[in-house]
């Protein structure tokens, strides 16, 4: 399980996109390294922070359907 685990955060952390693992309510639970670049943050600030607050035009504006569907089916694309 160790073995995996590390696998998904070497591909997780050196994605060439941004990504953002977010809790139900909003809350920046974990980012890639891209995206922590991306938005200016150090890794401690990003993780402090919501989703909400970060200036994202580039974000969907239906970002909470998302969340509702990812909740409901596990997943959302």
């Amino acid at each position: 399980m160790k073995k995996i685990e590390d696998k998904f955060k070497n591909i997780f952390h050196n994605a060439a996109e941004s990504m953002i693992i977010i809790s139900t309510a909003g809350d920046i639970l974990e980012a890639n390294n891209i995206a922590v670049k991306r938005y200016g943050y150090s890794r401690e600030e990003f993780l402090k922070i919501k989703v909400k607050e970060l200036d994202a035009p580039d974000i969907p504006t239906n970002l909470k359907k998302n969340v509702k569907i990812t909740i409901k089916k596990g997943y959302s694309i």
